[in-house]
């Protein structure tokens, strides 16, 4: 009598909250199969490309009902990816380094626990940047859905031009103002673009505001860590833990 295996199989899962929309999420671990068809974009330099294999990647481990990785914040999406790795492939990323002092080659294995975790600041006390008197923008952190605005937005623009670096720079930093405010009131209702020409016509010191802000108000894993040569004791500045490297 042939056994059925199969239902015995990936059948644990995990929660975490996500430090933006502080939802619980539940997921199981990653297959092999879906780690393979991620291997496939191992050395893919296409960075839609890559990212959307990374949404596949969320979507075939979450089994939340109504979850919609559009909605996620960019920072709570990598959070998530960061806490499916963990439980996949344990809480600990080893790699190898070589010093850029005494050329010798390291072994660092990090604690992944150990990573710094931010929470989202309150939504509300902070979210509005004043440009001029007479112009104010309404900011929010970046979801996943907008950034897929912005690469559709780019299709038609070659990935390695300089001008889709410097329009997907634009359209990033313009993704997520939400409101402009004058003294008719406030607009909610701006298409991409009209975000785009606001950011393109203001001087550099007020692009810099607007810059300045989600550096403020940035959030979730600090993918940040310090590497120490065991040969020389030689200790790097932070360094920063590549996604694209991460699962593999």
């Amino acid at each position: 009598m042939s056994s059925d295996f199969k239902k015995y199989l990936n059948v644990y899962t995990f929660k975490c909250n996500l430090p933006g929309i502080e939802k619980e999420i539940e997921f199981k671990p990653i297959t092999t199969g879906e780690l393979k068809k991620l291997l496939v974009y191992a050395n893919d330099d296409d960075p839609e490309r890559i990212e959307d294999a990374l949404d596949n990647l969320v979507k075939s481990c979450v089994v939340t009902e109504d979850f919609n990785i559009d909605d996620l914040y960019l920072q709570d999406r990598y959070y998530l990816l960061f806490e499916i790795r963990k439980k996949t492939k344990g809480e600990t990323y080893k790699f190898e380094f070589k010093c850029p002092k005494c050329n010798s080659q390291n072994i660092e294995i990090i604690d992944l626990n150990n990573l710094k975790v931010v929470k989202l600041r309150d939504k509300e006390s902070n979210n509005i940047v004043k440009l001029t008197d007479n112009l104010s923008i309404r900011m929010s952190n970046i979801i996943r859905g907008a950034q897929k605005e912005i690469y559709r937005k780019l299709r038609s623009l070659k990935k390695n031009d300089s001008q889709y670096n410097v329009d997907f720079s634009i359209y990033t930093i313009s993704c997520g103002i939400v409101g402009i405010i004058t003294p008719d009131g406030e607009d909610n209702d701006i298409t991409l673009d009209d975000k785009k020409y606001l950011v393109e016509n203001i001087p550099t010191g007020l692009y810099e505001k607007i810059s300045d802000w989600y550096s403020d108000n940035n959030f979730g894993i600090i993918f940040e860590y310090d590497l120490k040569c065991k040969n020389c004791g030689y200790i790097s500045e932070k360094s920063k833990i590549q996604m694209s490297d991460f699962f593999l």
